[in-house]
């Protein structure tokens, strides 16, 4: 029911990449989420979507994901944070943090795919994205540096540095709803 990756001294995740998907850290329907202190570097060889975080369908749950550094090379897409799914039912109410993170060095070699720095496409009632790093990244014919489509009733993204990003053909977009 609680699901913890890293904490303490975290997790080294290093050197992975194969032809097709790639998600160093990844939850499916898992409750109560938390992932913190983690290094993710790697990707090199893949060539579809390259996750460094992926949270998927965690229905009614509260998540945290904080103190996490990724660097992702792919020529496929990029998402360093990506929630995606989930649904609220019986009044629940969850919150969803994602602070103090750096997603920098990041490098999509192909105009056909899209970078997302943190992408949060997920039910919640409260999101909070905060306090993030998005810096030094390459991406392909989009660039998302932190993106959300999710409904949440109150959702705020506020204090993050995004510098020094670039698209191949410079389509920019810092926040999309």
């Amino acid at each position: 029911l609680n699901c913890t990756i890293g904490l303490g001294s975290g997790n080294t995740i290093t050197d992975f990449g194969i032809s097709s998907f790639v998600t160093p850290i990844y939850g499916l329907y898992q409750k109560n989420i938390l992932v913190a202190n983690n290094t993710i570097n790697g990707g090199t060889g893949s060539t579809s979507t390259c996750y460094g975080i992926m949270i998927q369908n965690a229905n009614n749950s509260n998540l945290d994901i904080f103190n996490n550094n990724i660097t992702l090379l792919t020529s496929g897409n990029v998402k360093g944070i990506y929630l995606t799914g989930g649904s609220l039912t019986g009044g629940f109410i969850n919150t969803i943090n994602i602070y103090n993170n750096t997603i920098s060095g990041c490098i999509n070699g192909s105009a056909s795919y899209e970078f997302g720095g943190i992408i949060h496409e997920s039910a919640a009632v409260n999101a909070n994205i905060y306090n993030n790093t998005i810096t030094n990244n390459y991406g392909g014919q989009l660039l998302y540096c932190i993106g959300s489509s999710a409904y949440s009733t109150n959702l705020q993204i506020y204090n993050n540095l995004i510098n020094n990003c670039h698209a191949i053909d410079d389509n920019f977009g810092v926040s999309r709803a």
